[in-house]
C-alpha cells in the first residue's frame, strides 16, 4: 500500500469515528400531567362527563375523581350542588341543578301540591288513596341526611316538619332511581340532572347551583381545570345534563 492509500484510510476511519461519536437527535422528555384531586358529592356524580371532557382537552392535567359527601371532602377541589352554611373562600358556578318529587311511571298522583307533599313525607297522610282513589301504603325515600340535596328539601320545603320515622334511606341518586322505577308505592326526589325519563316528575321550585368549591382560590393546573369547565369544551358538556 503506497503512502497517499494510507493518509486516505487514516482519513476515512477518522470521518467515520468523528459520525459515530455525533450525538443524535433527541426528542425532549414528555413533562408528567400533573394530578388535580377532585371530590364529587353523589347529587353531582353528573357532573364527572365534564370533568372527563377538560381532563382530555388539558395534557398537563390529569383529573383523579373520587366520591365523597361534602362534610367529607379534603381535595383540591369539590364539586357540589347547593351554597353550605359556612361557604370556603372560593366557589365558582358552572351549572344549575333543581329537585323535583319522582313517582313510579304507574301513580296516578301526577300533580301534588306542596302542602300534599309535604303530608306525604312527613306521614300525615300513609295511604295513596287519599289522594289518586288507589289503595296503597305510601313508602318513602329520601337521601341520607349529609346529601346536600336532603338539606335542601328539608330546609325549603319541610320547614321544620321531620320526615316520618321508617323512611327508606336511599344511599345515592342512583339507587333512588332504581327504588321508585321498581315500587309504584314510592315517593322520593332526585335532582333533575339524574332523572330517568320513564318517571314521574313534580318540580319543586328548589333551584340548586352546581359549584366548584375550595378552601382558597385554586392555582396552576386546578385553576385551568376550572377555567375548562366554566368555558366552552365543559360547558358544552354540562349543557347536556343541566338543560
Amino acid at each position: 500500500m503506497n503512502r497517499f492509500s494510507c493518509t486516505v484510510c487514516v482519513f476515512l476511519a477518522a470521518a467515520l469515528l468523528l459520525v459515530g461519536c455525533t450525538p443524535t437527535d433527541v426528542a425532549p422528555p414528555t413533562p408528567t400531567p400533573s394530578i388535580v384531586v377532585v371530590h364529587l358529592t353523589p347529587a353531582a356524580r353528573t357532573v364527572a362527563t365534564a370533568l372527563n371532557a377538560c381532563d382530555t382537552a388539558l395534557p398537563e392535567v390529569q383529573v383523579q375523581i373520587e366520591e365523597r359527601f361534602a362534610s367529607q371532602a379534603d381535595a383540591d377541589i369539590l364539586i357540589r350542588l347547593g351554597v353550605p352554611e359556612s361557604p370556603p373562600d372560593f366557589l365558582a358556578q358552572i351549572a344549575v341543578d333543581e329537585l323535583a318529587v319522582v313517582l313510579h311511571p304507574e301513580n296516578p298522583a301526577a300533580s301534588l301540591t306542596t302542602a300534599e307533599i309535604r303530608s306525604l313525607f312527613s306521614g300525615q297522610v300513609t295511604d295513596w288513596e287519599d289522594y289518586n282513589g288507589t289503595a296503597g301504603r305510601v313508602e318513602v325515600w329520601v337521601p341520607l341526611s349529609v346529601d346536600e340535596t336532603r338539606l335542601a328539601f328539608d330546609h325549603h320545603l319541610m320547614q321544620g316538619v321531620s320526615i316520618v320515622s321508617d323512611a327508606g334511606l336511599a344511599p345515592d341518586p342512583e339507587i333512588m332511581q332504581q327504588i321508585i322505577t321498581a315500587n309504584p308505592s314510592a315517593i322520593g326526589y332526585l335532582p333533575v340532572s339524574w332523572q330517568a325519563p320513564d318517571l314521574q316528575t313534580i318540580l319543586l321550585g328548589i333551584q340548586l347551583p352546581v359549584l366548584v368549591a375550595a378552601e382558597q382560590a385554586p392555582q396552576g393546573q386546578a385553576a385551568e381545570l376550572v377555567a375548562c369547565l366554566q368555558g366552552e369544551i365543559g360547558q358544552q358538556a354540562l349543557n347536556a345534563v343541566y338543560p
